[in-house]
């Protein structure tokens, strides 16, 4: 509908989020120009101020102007529910920042971006690629070699995680017939230029590239800069194209602010393949061959990609289970197998209690879901009844299948670990054991079987992001909940009296990956179990006993006698509120959550009678 500078500005004054975020998008529909942007903007920053929102800091270094974004990404971060303060520091003065870093450091980002342009870094590779070519290697190797020494510098004083774009040069030359046909034509070193970028970005910590490159590539070179201005100016980039910028650089705050999302759910007919089952029979629907049956064999390619980089399928169908079993088995060429799924829901129950058996079997909460469904009603349903599933919508409309889950976001991720890599074969490893619990007579018969191993390593810089990832998703099992980042790890590790260790575990069905973290804190006599926290997958097997007991030897190994354990209760923690009681901790009375065990003079029994501990640091 359309909405007039008055109403979007009442709208405002209200603490209604859904309201605002919805009149902000019918007003910048109506009003496209770069002055309504910045109006709105203005009155988001209100709202967001006077709604006491906590803002993003983020810093930019950059080799050209791009404070005429700054309405863009205000904008930007509203519609992902974060307010902004951004700093932008004059172009050129990037290097100087990272090595002193004066402003930088009293601005204290949560993130810093760096984006560069090659014409203005690079500027015989950029335009002199011909006749200065015997000086090209030598002024990438300059550049990254100063690059490289910056991040070092900065890394001295600050673990803030930071984004370096990518190089695509602004424009094409005369060189574009036959540089593709020489052996070191300016693209191909452009390319050798980006890879020393990411081998530099792999070596320190909280370091990812900017896919800049990628994304001009999306909109086009042409439609991308703006040379006039660039010569007059340094305002490198169209400004029509600086709320595409601001978008992406949100999408990239929000893969490292958020949970990546788990589980994809999957209708059947007319979503992973065109056609209805019961109606068309098995030779009627279609999953390869021309359009339809190509957009849904791409987006089953999309599905399988997800699997393998940690994300569970499930199926939410109303179908014949032996219809649908009938597809699966039969030698068609299908991309997915029904072994690539982690949950079958095939029936005529209603999806949204469908889900929560789903959710049941895969052992995540609904929060972690998105949902994709070719009928508006079964949408509408999932957002009405299960509100914390992320709904996923293309209309019915084949080709937009593809792109859909790249659209959502909900699936980013800044990197993969090897626990990502591996999660889908731990979800079937998990099946058998609940197969192998159900035969069991007894608990101890159970936990027995499995001849479990319990592995104990600090902290360090291969398992610093999966141990970031854990801080960030963990609810259930987790002591005080607080969200430590990989920066914020990095840190402890540089002041005295840290110790974070993680926990694996490995049972006869396979390993399950890193499932626990805990941070300590010790002070003279005294240890402070400042987070612990473990997967909800490992309950169950008495692995909680096991990393106590761990907790305990280092706390004596560094001379401490009292334990302090904390517990600030949650929504989704109330279920371990007695796990320090029950473990003969005593309350301290003057601190509210925290307990107290003496361990000068008292011992836990040994819980680890199924358990084979391993130290991995001896």
């Amino acid at each position: 509908m359309a909405v007039d500078r008055s109403q979007f500005v009442d709208a405002c004054k209200s603490d209604d989020f859904p309201l605002v975020s919805s009149i902000l998008a019918d007003f910048l529909q109506e009003n496209k120009t770069t002055s309504a942007g910045e109006f709105a903007a203005r009155h988001i920053q209100d709202f967001a101020v006077r709604n006491e929102w906590n803002p993003v800091k983020v810093g930019f270094l950059t080799s050209f102007t791009l404070e005429p974004m700054n309405a863009a990404l205000t904008l930007s971060e509203f519609n992902q529910g974060r307010s902004v303060n951004s700093s932008y520091w004059p172009y050129g003065q990037w290097q100087q920042e990272l090595m002193i870093g004066s402003g930088l450091d009293g601005f204290a980002p949560n993130a810093v971006f760096i984006l560069l342009h090659l014409d203005d870094i690079l500027p015989k590779l950029a335009r002199q690629h011909i006749a200065s070519e015997n000086l090209l290697d030598a002024e990438v190797a300059s550049f990254l070699g100063s690059f490289e020494t910056g991040i070092k510098e900065f890394r001295k004083r600050s673990q803030t995680p930071i984004f370096i774009a990518n190089f695509i040069s602004m424009s094409r030359g005369f060189e574009r017939c036959f540089d593709r046909n020489v052996e070191k034509g300016r693209q191909a070193r452009i390319d050798h230029l980006n890879q020393g970028l990411t081998r530099i970005v792999i070596q320190h910590t909280a370091c990812f590239v900017f896919d800049y490159a990628g994304l001009v590539a999306d909109h086009g070179r042409n439609n991308w800069f703006d040379i006039a201005r660039h010569y007059h100016i340094g305002a490198s980039i169209q400004g029509k194209m600086l709320p595409n910028l601001a978008a992406e650089i949100s999408r990239y705050l929000s893969a490292l602010l958020n949970p990546r999302k788990k589980v994809l759910a999957v209708d059947l007919d007319n979503t992973l393949w065109n056609g209805i089952l019961g109606e068309d029979g098995l030779d009627g629907i279609a999953f390869d061959g021309p359009y339809p049956g190509n957009a849904h064999a791409d987006f089953q390619a999309m599905l399988l990609n997800l699997r393998a980089s940690g994300i569970n399928l499930a199926i939410l169908s109303k179908n014949t289970i032996s219809d649908v079993t009938d597809v699966f088995e039969a030698d068609n060429g299908m991309t997915l197998s029904w072994d690539d799924f982690a949950s079958h829901q095939v029936n005529w129950d209603d999806k949204f209690e469908n889900i929560k058996i789903a959710a049941q079997d895969i052992n995540l909460g609904l929060n972690s879901f998105v949902f994709v469904d070719d009928s508006s009603v079964e949408l509408d349903l999932m957002r009405e009844m299960e509100p914390e599933v992320e709904i996923a919508e293309f209309g019915g409309i084949a080709t937009r299948l593809p792109q859909l889950l790249c659209d959502i976001g909900g699936f980013d991720a800044l990197s993969l670990t090897d626990d990502d890599l591996n999660r889908s074969r731990s979800y079937q490893a998990e099946k058998l054991r609940k197969v192998s619990s159900e035969k069991s007579v007894t608990k101890d018969d159970f936990l027995a079987s499995l001849n479990l191993t319990v592995s104990f390593k600090k902290l360090n810089e291969q398992t610093l992001r999966r141990v970031s990832q854990l801080f960030g998703k963990v609810n259930q099992f987790n002591f005080t909940t607080k969200r430590y980042s990989e920066s914020d790890l990095a840190a402890f590790q540089d002041v005295g009296g840290y110790v974070i260790f993680t926990t694996s575990l490995q049972d006869i069905y396979g390993a399950y990956g890193m499932i626990g973290a805990v941070v300590l804190k010790i002070s003279g006599d005294e240890c402070h179990i400042d987070s612990f926290l473990m997967s909800c997958r490992a309950l169950g097997r008495n692995v909680e006993d096991a990393i106590l007991s761990h907790i305990e030897t280092i706390a004596k190994a560094h001379g401490a006698v009292r334990l302090i354990g904390e517990y600030r209760q949650t929504p989704k923690n109330k279920f371990i509120e007695n796990f320090y009681s029950e473990r003969s901790f005593q309350k301290i009375s003057s601190k509210k959550g925290f307990f107290e065990f003496d361990m000068e003079h008292h011992d836990h029994p040994d819980q680890l009678k199924y358990i084979t501990v391993v130290n991995e640091d001896e």
